[in-house]
C-alpha cells in the first residue's frame, strides 16, 4: 500500500507563489510541480477562509455548513466520520503534526491519527524529539529569531519537520501523514537568514519592518478599524510575508526529500488552508470575505495522475486519493478530476465568527464602515469568470478578477445553482464545543482569534 503526505501551508495565496509572483517564494514547490509524476493546478479554492473550518473540510470531505466546525467556539462532533479514521480502518499509521490549536484534539480535529503532535509551549519537550529539539537550538539563529523569549518571533516549521520525518524514516506501515505548517501566519518575522532574499523589495529597513509586523500582528483589528497604514508599509509587510513562504517552502522539500528517500512511491500534495489580505476591501489577514486573495491557494499533487482542470478545491484531491488509495470514505465537497471537472467551487463562511470580527473592528474606531460586511453565513460561488456571493439577503455579483459587476441574468443563474447545491449538501444541527487551554488561549488571542 502506497503512502501519502498531506502538507497545508498556512495563510499562502497563489499569487505569492512562484506560480504567479515577481518573487521566487517557492522554488521547490515550482520544481516539484514539473516532476514527470506531478500536476499543478492553477485555479484552486479554499472551502473556508480560516484554519479551523478549512481542516476539518479537507479531513472529513464536508463543506463547512456540513461539520459545523467554522466558529470560533466550534469543535468537530464527534458523529462525524474522518477521512484519518478511513485510513485507520485500512491499515495505515495516521499521523498528524500541528503547532496551531485550530488543528488541534481542542477541535476535535484529531480524531482518527494514530498519534497527533500538538506542538506548544507546554507540550513542546514530550511532542518533539530530542534529536529535532537540538536541532532547532542548534539553528535558532538561522531557522527561528535568535534567542529571545518572544515566542510569536520564533518559528515553528522546523520541529514540525523534524516530527514528519522521523515518522516517515521509522515506520514499517504504509503512512497517512497531515502536517501543517504555519509560520506564513503572521506575524510575518522570517528568520535571520532569510531576511535578504528579497531585501531590495522592502521600502523601509528592514529593522523598522519587523517592528512594524509585530505592531500590526498584535493590533490587527485597530489597523483595519483606523485604516492608518501607508502603501510603503503595506508593501513591507507582503514583502515579510513573501521570506516567510520561502522559508516554508525549504520545508516542505527536506519532507517530501525525506519522503521520496524512505517510503515506495509516496503520493504527495502541498496546497494551503486559505490565502491572506493585505488592503484588498480595507482587510488585514483572513477575514470576513471569501474574496480571491483569501480562497485562491497552491495546489501541486505528486505521484497521482490527474488531469489539469480549471477550477479545483481541496476535498477532489482527496475524492482522487481515497478512490486511488482503495479507502472506503465518500467525500461529498469533492469531484474526483479524472471523473468529472468542477464548474463551480463553493467557498462558505460562518456569519458567527464574522460577527466577532465586525465587533472587535468597531469597538476599535468607528472610521472603517463595518455595514459593508455581512453578519450573516456566506455563501460564495465561483466559476471560471464570475464570483457570486450570498448570506441568502444581500447578494454581490463579481468577476473572477473580484471587480464589481452587474448581469442579473448571470446572478439568478448562479443564486439558482447555490439553491441546487444547497439542496444536493443539506446543513446539519450536530455541533460540538471547543475545548482550549489556557495556552492555547493566549495563542489564538495572539493571532488575532479571540
Amino acid at each position: 500500500m502506497r503512502s501519502c503526505i498531506w502538507i497545508t501551508l498556512e495563510s499562502t495565496r497563489y499569487d505569492h507563489t512562484s506560480f504567479d509572483s515577481g518573487r521566487d517564494t517557492t522554488p521547490f514547490l515550482s520544481k516539484l510541480s514539473k516532476s514527470n509524476d506531478a500536476v499543478s493546478f492553477p485555479d484552486c479554492h479554499s472551502h473556508d477562509i480560516w484554519t479551523r473550518s478549512s481542516t476539518a473540510s479537507i479531513l472529513t470531505g464536508l463543506s463547512p455548513s456540513q461539520h459545523r466546525t467554522w466558529h470560533n467556539n466550534a469543535a468537530l462532533p464527534e458523529t462525524i466520520r474522518t477521512i484519518p479514521e478511513a485510513f485507520q480502518d485500512a491499515g495505515y499509521k495516521t499521523v498528524g503534526v500541528s503547532p496551531i490549536a485550530q488543528f488541534s484534539p481542542s477541535t476535535g480535529l484529531d480524531k482518527g491519527f494514530t498519534k497527533f503532535h500538538d506542538i506548544s509551549a507546554g507540550t513542546i519537550t514530550d511532542t518533539v524529539p530530542l534529536r529535532g529539539l537540538f536541532r532547532y537550538l542548534m539553528k535558532i539563529r538561522k531557522e527561528s529569531a535568535g534567542f529571545t523569549t518572544d515566542t510569536g518571533k520564533h518559528t515553528t516549521g522546523p520541529l514540525n519537520t523534524e516530527i514528519v520525518k522521523k515518522h516517515i524514516r521509522k515506520s514499517e506501515s504504509p503512512l497517512f501523514i497531515y502536517t501543517h505548517l504555519s509560520d506564513a501566519h503572521h506575524p510575518y518575522y522570517p528568520p535571520r537568514d532569510y531576511r535578504n532574499f528579497f531585501n531590495d523589495d522592502l521600502p523601509i529597513p528592514i529593522l523598522d519592518a519587523l517592528e512594524l509586523t509585530m505592531e500590526v500582528s498584535e493590533n490587527l483589528h485597530e489597523y483595519i478599524a483606523t485604516q492608518q497604514l501607508t502603501e510603503d508599509q503595506l508593501e513591507s509587510l507582503r514583502v515579510l510575508y513573501d521570506l516567510c513562504i520561502r522559508f516554508t517552502d525549504d520545508l516542505v522539500e527536506e519532507i517530501v526529500t525525506e519522503a521520496r528517500t524512505h517510503l515506495d512511491n509516496p503520493l504527495v500534495v502541498v496546497t494551503a488552508d486559505h490565502g491572506e489580505q493585505f488592503g484588498e476591501e480595507g482587510l488585514l489577514a483572513h477575514m470576513l470575505i471569501p474574496n480571491r486573495a483569501v480562497t485562491h491557494i497552491p495546489m501541486v499533487v505528486s505521484g497521482l495522475d490527474l488531469p489539469t482542470t480549471e477550477l479545483v478545491q481541496p476535498a477532489d484531491v482527496m475524492a482522487a486519493i481515497t478512490s486511488e488509495l482503495e479507502i472506503d470514505h465518500k467525500v461529498p465537497a469533492g469531484k474526483d478530476p479524472r471523473d468529472e471537472h468542477r464548474k463551480f467551487a463553493i467557498t462558505e463562511h460562518s456569519g458567527e465568527r464574522s460577527c466577532k470580527k465586525l465587533d472587535y473592528i468597531s469597538e476599535s474606531s468607528d472610521i472603517f464602515d463595518v455595514s459593508k460586511f455581512s453578519r450573516k453565513d456566506v455563501v460564495s460561488i465561483r466559476t471560471e469568470k464570475w464570483r457570486f456571493q450570498t448570506d441568502g439577503n444581500e447578494s454581490v455579483l463579481r468577476t473572477s478578477g473580484e471587480n464589481p459587476a452587474e448581469d442579473k441574468e448571470v446572478a439568478t443563474e448562479l443564486a439558482s445553482l447555490i439553491n441546487k447545491w444547497r439542496e444536493e449538501n443539506p446543513q446539519r444541527n450536530t455541533s460540538a464545543r471547543a475545548d482550549f487551554s489556557e495556552s492555547q488561549r493566549k495563542q489564538l488571542s495572539d493571532l488575532g482569534y479571540l
